[in-house]
């Protein structure tokens, strides 16, 4: 785990792209089981704002309890 926060701190942007990818699969899943047909666009805006916010509210320095 202390890897996994070394390689956070040092690459926020490739975890960000990470998390944005990982967004955009699960905005699609919850569509498909929803039903709602949003446009590509609807659909990247929501993704981004997933991974925004996961990016900002995990913090890598904080200890695992």
């Amino acid at each position: 785990m202390e890897a996994f926060r070394k390689f956070i701190r040092k690459n926020r942007l490739t975890f960000f792209i990470g998390n944005f990818i990982a967004a955009i699969f699960i905005v699609a899943i919850a569509d498909l089981v929803f039903g709602s047909q949003p446009t590509i666009i609807q659909t990247v805006v929501y993704a981004f704002v997933i991974a925004t916010a996961f990016s900002i509210f995990y913090k890598p320095d904080q200890k695992d309890k």
